[in-house]
């Protein structure tokens, strides 16, 4: 039986020895060779980092709906249909988080790029979680002293990568914290900045936080580990 590796090769074309008129082919060809084993190596990589994270909070639900089933009371079904719905939030989250994370390979480019208002970006996002804030009595704000922080880039993107920030700042800030966000410019850039009352991280830990799937032990909060790591890709492609 032949093997399926074989359509899977992407070995370039050698250019040697082959007519001028058709190297323009072979050049195409070959960056569609490159463009074909980055997709295969994403497809893959999304795959097996989906089946990983994935499977133990899919082993939580169906252990949540076995007890819901068998529960002897309408506070214990009450109780495992609320840890259920959390269980679902967090599948939802991850694979969110993954899909995005498989159009943002370090291979891929960024489309679609032109002048956008940072200010405007950053308070519709925060607009937007201004509930969650409201849902632990966080108290959150916008210091925009830049009045146009006008910047180069795709604005999808960069919504991601500002809704990341602020909502991980939500996440690990206790009820009644303070989550604060500034623009301001400094040596010719303009500078985002997401303060929060939360515990922080541990200097050890400042580089191994934008690593995927990687969360610090003991903070007692949901989360998938891919925000920051999407939130550094953004900021390296644009």
């Amino acid at each position: 039986m032949e093997s399926t590796d074989r359509w899977t090769e992407t070995t370039a074309i050698k250019r040697r020895n082959v007519p001028i008129e058709v190297q323009p082919i072979i050049s195409e060809l070959n960056n569609l060779f490159v463009n074909l084993r980055y997709a295969l190596i994403r497809n893959k990589r999304f795959a097996g980092d989906a089946a990983h994270e994935l499977k133990t909070p899919l082993a939580a639900l169906k252990i949540q709906a076995q007890v819901a089933i068998k529960a002897q009371s309408d506070k214990e079904r009450q109780t495992a249909l609320e840890n259920l719905n959390i269980g679902v939030e967090r599948c939802t989250r991850i694979i969110e988080q993954l899909l995005i994370l498989s159009r943002l390979s370090p291979e891929a480019t960024l489309e679609d790029c032109h002048s956008v208002s940072l200010n405007s970006i950053t308070a519709e996002i925060i607009a937007l979680l201004v509930p969650n804030a409201l849902n632990k009595n966080i108290e959150i704000d916008l210091d925009a002293s830049t009045e146009n922080a006008m910047v180069h880039g795709n604005e999808t993107a960069l919504g991601i990568l500002v809704r990341n920030v602020v909502d991980n700042a939500i996440r690990y800030t206790p009820e009644n914290g303070q989550v604060h966000t500034s623009i301001f410019e400094k040596d010719n850039h303009f500078i985002l900045r997401v303060t929060d009352t939360g515990s922080g991280i541990p200097e050890a830990l400042h580089e191994r936080v934008f690593e995927r799937f990687f969360r610090v032990l003991g903070t007692n909060t949901i989360g998938s580990g891919l925000g920051l790591a999407i939130v550094q890709q953004i900021a390296s492609l644009h």
